[in-house]
């Protein structure tokens, strides 16, 4: 329970300013999941590249960097580098304007949260194309779906890499505004699609069913059951 409530508590505040988008080099968009992290404090400016990761070295970005900052998981489950074949690929980002903190908590992270970086994406899942709120719309099956997909333990998930990387956001007001210098470490997980789906297929069909809800709400459950990964 306790970490379903974080879950809930991270979400809402990343879900709460994720309406506008910012510009980058060469007409490409920062992904909303990208403003998730960045809290939105300078959305709709240009980015630049400060520093990342073996930059000194003369290393090159990761191949699923730059997808990832155009259009997020989808955009590097997309990529034609992605070596990843017939597997979900989830991308979470941590950020901090203290690059020493960052990497410090980057060194003392001994295994990766996959509740964690998975629980967004389903969460979208559940609620796109819903007019009303979810709560209304699926009844008591909305609440006891967020916690069983948040609690689950995702043991054949594997950490495929991790990096981070440093922007400075250009706010595009008339004004010129203050610039911003955000670190992020990104870290990219990996799993078997037909594993990932079993097992989110098993988490929903076990939801006791509730009394309480309404016809409409229970078959707004089934739909999401029967198609929730279409377009996921």
């Amino acid at each position: 329970m306790r970490f379903y409530l974080a879950c809930l508590f991270v979400l809402s505040a990343a879900l709460s300013g994720c309406t506008s988008r910012a510009n980058l080099r060469g007409g490409g968009e920062i992904s909303s999941a990208v403003l998730y992290a960045f809290r939105e404090e300078t959305a709709g400016g240009e980015y630049q590249i400060l520093d990342y990761q073996g930059m000194n070295r003369g290393q090159r970005l990761p191949w699923w960097v730059e997808p990832y900052l155009r259009g997020g998981a989808a955009a590097v489950e997309s990529s034609s580098e992605n070596p990843y074949t017939g597997r979900y690929l989830f991308v979470s980002a941590q950020k901090s304007s203290n690059l020493a903190a960052l990497l410090q908590w980057m060194s003392a992270q001994n295994s990766a949260d996959f509740s964690t970086m998975f629980f967004p994406r389903m969460y979208r899942r559940i609620i796109r194309g819903i007019s009303e709120s979810p709560e209304r719309y699926y009844g008591a099956f909305f609440d006891k779906a967020l916690k069983a997909l948040a609690d689950a333990d995702w043991k054949e998930a594997a950490l495929a890499d991790s990096f981070w990387i440093a922007l400075r956001l250009q706010p595009q007001s008339a004004s010129g505004g203050q610039e911003n210098a955000v670190n992020l470490a990104l870290s990219l997980a990996v799993i078997d699609r037909q594993i990932f789906q079993r097992r989110v297929n098993q988490i929903l069909d076990h939801i006791p069913k509730n009394r309480e809800q309404t016809r409409d709400q229970r078959q707004a459950a089934n739909r999401l059951k029967s198609n929730f990964f279409s377009n996921f």
